[in-house]
């Protein structure tokens, strides 16, 4: 009785004291959760700014160095191409402060948008006022990788970033790609309305401060701090909440809730104490049902009116939300739209609950779905019963998803790899006993056998002849266990009788009990074919670099013979006789001269008078030359509209004739030539064995009736000096000076022949689009004249042979036999030097370089190319960005004289 009363006055106090305390921690809480929420919102905001940075800056590094790419592609451009990209660049990508262009030297030529950045147009960096960019443009320049500065002074106003993109071209620095990133103007371009709105925010880059937006103070907690990255170094912001922010943190509702609460406290003290009888009746019983229900292993839903009223701990767990989640939600409602049978899980719930209230217990597996999305399968037990005049439903969900996902694995195994087999790309099959298999659909398609068939034939009837004793010994050792996995290739000959290289990859199994072998074979009969082709244009890129070699030394021996020998016959009172013999000795030197094109052009080294032409013109008047003197044969010409290219006219003769004549030699009793033109897109296939650009090209194709020629002819006819005929029909130098001539036009001669049957040869050249021109040959003669000519070659006798034939013809002549000595020369003496004659080929410094050279001294410097002899296309290029002209050794005095005065004269209309 005491202890009855004792409860009935201390546990409504307790209640009173403990709802207070309740209710002021609640209070407490609140206040904390908004100031926790408050600094979670600011680091998060924080965060998100860094990333945005982050992300800006390495976007627009990322879109420069795509640029950058472009201009390295393009090879050249100009100020209204690159400001016309940039500023598409910047529209696309906003937030730069600009995009220029620096020259090799430093110097920035093209700003883009020029009026907010002129200020920085022609300034160098190399003298700029702070280290950090001289620093990042010497870097560029000496590594040439791209580098980028810590925040500097800006040039255009504010602190900034720049970065420095080196463009090479063809191994060469071209310049740089000169990206500036305004920091206010980046900061501004990553901020939203929120941050402007309610924080202050400070940036740093080490103690140096970049950026300032109402700096944060340390009296307004919370300060958040992030980090973020800009080309591999780290930039630092500091984040505070404004005033505006913490107002909402402590309000005049909550000092009111507080008041409440302490009210409803003594009220609920005073109607506990009236409750506690009543209470303390139920307790036991129900205190013995929560620990039931709530220590189950299984999941427990009690269902009233098809709505959950109750559930178990292990439910939660199992649904992964909370009791309260649970309570009021239809059963089917936790579930996925349709069961695995397809059918809906509202109609199949709704009709099981149905029978569970006509009295019939229900078991089944159902496919439930988790609050986070996840899905389960569970057995379910379902039964009804009665309390207090009201019906429950209540069903025990026991987890079975771990055993559902082992029996669907297996199944999804056994479908996965039967699918991977019968669809994969390669030949699988298993050998035993000396037969095929199990073999997948690909294994029939490329063996051409069925199944049937296949287990009863031994499966080295389908190797090669050849390769059957290397597979037998392979086979007998993979099933011994004697050698490891491994690949090889091999030949195999299918039902239709075809010969195919294959390689094969196998591993040792076990099938059906007895030893076997699993075996992945790839068809690469192709691969094969290409690497063949690979190696032969390998081989003939050798011999080729040889004789272009020897060649070259030939040429300038040949040119100090002609020089002499023009400087000879010029000489007053000579007899007739003498003059008689120096033709006769020119004539030889042109022979030789003749010859050494034909290696040249086999070298790849020829391609100097290149202009636009129309291919069929010259195919026709070449083939109308040829016929005339062939009575014997019977040339049939079959020419579509084809595509105009850029070649060299004479070579492309010469090629056509040396063909021709092959076809001739290889029609002793006469024949039929068919000549025909079309157009052809060549693909990357095609031309990657060739180091060829796939796109338009013009193909010429020649085929005669002559006896054709052996695989072995065939494999070799391309190389200098070979020969199958008799060694009087020729130098075995046409077919190889052909192909070399074609490889310098960049395009490719292929040959088709069979013993018997004739031979068609195919020459590939680059269409262009360009529409052909007319040239005029000029007139030649001895011509005089006057003024200083610069004479660069590093061999002394072409050196000293040329200044006499120039000295002969009227001018004055400085000579250098280097590319830094005639550098050095015509920086001290260029205003008063009308020509430089440069050697193509010089050790130490090449002509495109010395070319260079000179005309960074002077943009308008005037050039004269002489050489017999080039390096891919770079005569080409040279004559494309200014070169006057071009003379090929050797010369005689009267193409000479003609060449400087067409030149001199060019000049001198430039200059008006």
């Amino acid at each position: 009785m005491i202890k009855s009363e004792l409860r009935r006055s201390l546990l409504p106090t307790g209640v009173f004291v403990a709802i207070s305390l309740l209710m002021a921690f609640v209070w407490w809480a609140n206040i904390s959760h908004r100031q926790q929420s408050v600094r979670v919102r600011t680091e998060i905001t924080a965060r998100q700014l860094s990333t945005r940075l982050q992300d800006f800056f390495a976007t627009r590094m990322r879109v420069v160095d795509m640029f950058r790419m472009e201009l390295e592609s393009n090879r050249t451009t100009d100020e209204k191409s690159f400001s016309a990209r940039s500023l598409q660049v910047q529209t696309q990508f906003p937030g730069m402060q600009a995009l220029n262009w620096v020259d090799a030297n430093g110097f920035i030529t093209w700003v883009v948008p020029y009026e907010a950045n002129k200020a920085a147009l022609g300034h160098n960096l190399h003298t700029n006022k702070h280290p950090q960019v001289r620093q990042a443009i010497s870097e560029a320049t000496r590594l040439r990788t791209p580098t980028t500065t810590t925040p500097v002074g800006l040039v255009q106003g504010g602190m900034g970033v720049t970065c420095y993109f080196p463009v090479i071209v063809d191994g060469r620095l071209y310049g740089f790609l000169n990206g500036v990133f305004s920091v206010e103007s980046v900061v501004k371009a990553c901020l939203t309305p929120e941050i402007t709105d309610h924080y202050s925010l400070l940036m740093k880059y080490d103690s140096t401060v970049v950026f300032e937006k109402s700096r944060p103070d340390a009296s307004h907690p919370p300060v958040a701090k992030a980090s973020f990255d800009v080309a591999g170094r780290t930039w630092q912001i500091f984040m505070s909440p404004l005033d505006k922010s913490l107002s909402g943190v402590t309000t005049t509702a909550d000092l009111i809730l507080l008041i409440a609460g302490f009210a409803l406290a003594f009220v609920l003290a005073y109607l506990v104490r009236a409750t506690i009888i009543h209470q303390n009746r139920r307790i036991d019983s129900e205190m013995k049902y929560r620990f039931l229900f709530h220590q189950a292993n299984d999941g427990i839903l009690v269902v009233e009116d098809m709505l959950v009223s109750d559930c178990n701990e292990q439910a939660e767990r199992l649904f992964g939300c909370s009791r309260l989640e649970l309570i009021g939600k239809a059963p089917f409602a936790m579930s996925p739209e349709n069961q695995p049978s397809g059918e809906e899980s509202t109609s199949i719930a709704e009709s099981r609950l149905a029978k569970v209230r006509q009295g019939e217990a229900q078991v089944f597996v159902w496919l439930f779905r988790r609050a986070d999305g996840s899905e389960f399968y569970a057995d379910i037990s379902l039964n009804a019963f009665k309390m207090e005049d009201r019906t429950f439903k209540v069903a025990i969900v026991r987890d079975v998803t771990q055993r559902r996902l082992s029996e669907n694995a297996v199944r999804e195994s056994e479908e996965k790899y039967r699918t991977l087999v019968e669809n994969a790309h390669d030949a699988i099959f298993i050998a035993q006993d000396g037969c095929i298999k199990f073999p997948n659909p690909r294994a029939l398609g490329m063996i051409g056998f069925s199944r049937a068939e296949l287990l009863q034939m031994d499966v080295l009837d389908l190797v090669h002849p050849e390769d059957r004793k290397t597979v037998a010994r392979n086979y007998i050792n993979q099933i011994r266990g004697e050698t490891p996995t491994g690949t090889y290739s091999f030949r195999i000959i299918n039902r239709a009788a075809e010969t195919l290289w294959v390689e094969l990859s196998t591993v040792r199994i076990n099938w059906e009990g007895k030893p076997g072998s699993l075996n992945f074979l790839r068809n690469i009969t192709q691969q094969k074919d290409l690497e063949n082709r690979l190696q032969e244009a390998q081989r003939l890129e050798s011999v080729g670099t040889l004789a272009g070699g020897v060649a070259h030394d030939f040429n300038n021996l040949l040119m100090g013979i002609q020089g002499n020998i023009s400087l000879i016959k010029h000489e007053s009172n000579l007899p007739m006789a003498l003059i008689a013999r120096c033709s006769d000795i020119e004539t030889l030197v042109q022979s030789g001269a003749n010859l050494t094109r034909q290696l040249l052009g086999f070298a790849r080294g020829g391609s100097y008078e290149v202009e636009t032409i129309r291919i069929n013109e010259l195919v026709e008047s070449t083939a109308k030359i040829f016929g005339r003197t062939r009575k014997e044969i019977t040339i049939h010409e079959d020419y579509q509209a084809v595509r105009a290219t850029d070649a060299d006219k004479g070579q492309i003769e010469r090629v056509l004739l040396n063909i021709l004549v092959n076809a001739w030699q290889a029609m002793p009793e006469g024949g039929d030539i068919f000549i025909a033109t079309y157009n052809r897109d060549l693909d990357a296939r095609f031309c990657a064995p060739f180091n060829m650009d796939p796109g338009h090209y013009v193909c010429i194709s020649i085929r005669d009736t002559g006896v054709g020629m052996e695989p072995s002819v065939q494999a070799r006819i391309f190389e200098p000096f070979y020969t199958h005929r008799h060694q009087r029909r020729g130098t075995g130098l046409g077919l190889a000076s052909a192909y070399g001539i074609i490889r310098a036009h960049g395009g490719i001669i292929t040959v088709d022949s069979e013993l018997g049957s004739g031979s068609e040869f195919c020459v590939f050249l680059p269409a262009s689009e360009k529409s052909p021109v007319s040239t005029n040959e000029g007139m030649r003669g001895l011509v005089c004249g006057n003024g200083l000519i610069l004479v660069v070659d590093d061999e002394q006798e072409v050196l000293q042979v040329t200044t006499d034939m120039l000295e002969l013809l009227g001018y004055q002549v400085i000579r250098a036999s280097n590319g830094r000595e005639a550098v050095q020369i015509y920086r001290r003496h260029h205003d008063s030097i009308d020509l430089v004659m440069i050697d193509m080929i010089m050790p130490d410094m090449s002509g495109l370089d010395l070319f260079e050279a000179l005309k960074a001294i002077d943009a308008n410097a005037p050039t004269l190319l002489s050489s017999g002899y080039s390096v891919h296309d770079q005569a080409q290029r040279i004559l494309e960005e200014g070169c006057l002209g071009f003379i090929q050794k050797p010369f005689r005095l009267e193409t000479l004289s003609e060449k400087i005065k067409t030149v001199l004269d060019s000049r001198a209309n430039q200059t008006k």
